[in-house]
């Protein structure tokens, strides 16, 4: 009787032993699945923003897979960003000519100095840029006139 009762706790044991390691399996499976999905998820959005699409590039598999309301949102975000670009970009503009005049009024240059500045459309100007065209122009009035009392 004692084989027979040492057997069956033998057997219980066994048995809550497999248990444990299938339900820690499981376990294991579930935040594996999880963790798949959003290692996915953050890669593509990742893709998205650091590498820029072009108009010639074919759709990739994650893009296809995309719902229209994403696919919609995507396509108002990266008109935003065109948008706010070209706005940069402007400005880069806008301020390296500024620059440019100043350096070529540091040059003793104020003739180039003054071609740099005509380069630059006064009426889009914000009032940061007006107060620095302003000052820019007149250093090379203030030049220009000390080059023709000489």
């Amino acid at each position: 009787m004692d084989k027979q009762k040492n057997k069956n706790s033998q057997n219980r044991s066994m048995f809550l032993y497999t248990a444990l390691i299938f339900a820690v399996a499981l376990v294991f499976i579930i935040l594996a699945f999880f963790g798949q999905t959003n290692i996915s998820n953050l890669r593509r959005s990742a893709d998205l923003a650091t590498s820029p699409v072009a108009a010639s590039e074919e759709p990739d598999q994650t893009t296809v897979t995309e719902s229209p309301e994403e696919l919609a949102r995507l396509g108002n975000a990266v008109s935003a960003l065109e948008a706010e670009n070209s706005s940069l970009k402007k400005d880069i503009e806008v301020y390296s000519a500024l620059i440019n005049a100043n350096a070529r009024i540091s040059e003793n240059n104020p003739e180039e100095a003054a071609a740099e500045l005509e380069k630059v459309n006064y009426d889009l100007l914000s009032s940061e840029e007006k107060m620095l065209y302003e000052q820019t122009s007149k250093r090379i009035d203030e030049k220009l006139n000390k080059g023709e009392e000489k």
